[in-house]
């Protein structure tokens, strides 16, 4: 894990100006990130499946993957430098890191959600 940090702290030391895009692009579209996956997905959802828990998922998995791609450049730089480190394919180490992240995303959206809409 250790690794990892250190792998992601040099990047954003480098490319500071990609987190700082990306923090002030979240602002702005809140409403995007927010709001399609809990109006139309949930909605979409809500006329397909009966289960109250399974829309919960959806909307928190959706809510994750739209998240996860205002940090996409940062996490390609990333998965670039441990896929050469470790000799591998980086495609392998994208795929891996971002289903990390998306994963992490919903669980925090579905914290979030059970906080907001109890």
């Amino acid at each position: 894990m250790g690794y990892y940090y250190d792998i992601y702290r040099d990047i954003l030391k480098k490319n500071f100006m990609l987190v700082v895009i990306a923090l002030i692009l979240l602002f702005p579209t809140f409403f995007i990130w927010v709001g399609i996956p809990i109006f139309f997905v949930g909605n979409a959802l809500d006329n397909i499946i009966t289960s109250r828990f399974l829309i919960y998922l959806g909307i928190s998995f959706s809510g994750s993957c739209i998240f996860s791609l205002y940090f996409l450049p940062i996490n390609l730089k990333v998965t670039r430098s441990i896929a050469v480190a470790r000799k591998s394919s980086a495609l392998h180490s994208f795929l891996r890191s971002e289903t990390v992240w998306v994963l992490v995303g919903t669980v925090i959206w579905g914290i979030l959600m059970g906080i907001v809409f109890r």
